[in-house]
């Protein structure tokens, strides 16, 4: 749980990195929001899965397991950098 959490913890200091680098100060203010779902998915995926709602017309009332919700997690948190890897593979083209 803990390597998970270090891991996703770098990759989002990563961004914020690369950000101030290359970007301007907005950018960087949107690499340090944007994972913050992602963030609290890896960190709280028991938490978050066990949450039961009702949302207008469905319903969720089973618990989801909370690997999946980390694993949904690290697919939110990952999403831009395979945007940008697919975006630099596309250039060499």
């Amino acid at each position: 749980m803990w390597i998970q959490r270090i891991a996703s913890l770098a990759v989002t200091a990563g961004y914020v990195i690369f950000a101030a680098v290359y970007g301007n100060a907005a950018t960087v203010w949107t690499c340090v929001f944007f994972p913050v779902f992602g963030l609290a998915c890896i960190w709280f995926g028991d938490e978050m899965g066990a949450y039961k709602w009702r949302w207008r017309i469905v319903p969720i009332d089973t618990a989801t397991p909370g690997a999946i919700v980390r694993l949904g997690g690290w697919v939110l948190l990952l999403l831009p950098l395979a945007i940008f890897v697919l975006s630099l593979l596309h250039r060499a083209e």
